[in-house]
């Protein structure tokens, strides 16, 4: 509706989109908040990793959660 948007709202849209496999658009929207923010340690980590849930998949699995008997 406008381009005259906090910068904060860039940083969620990115991650939503990422959440939904939007990829590219989420990098563009990205890309707009890492312009403005350069000082901000979100636009830092992203361009340190810019693949982060593919570390997270790689990472999935490797525990298994069990029931410890002792919460009811």
């Amino acid at each position: 509706m406008t381009t005259n948007l906090e910068l904060e709202y860039y940083y969620r849209y990115s991650i939503c989109l990422r959440s939904i496999g939007e990829n590219d658009k989420a990098n563009e929207m990205m890309a707009k908040f890492n312009q403005s923010s350069r000082n901000d340690s979100r636009a830092k980590l992203f361009d340190k990793n810019r693949n982060y849930l593919e570390e997270i998949k790689e990472n999935s699995g490797r525990y298994e959660i069990e029931d410890a008997g002792v919460n009811f």
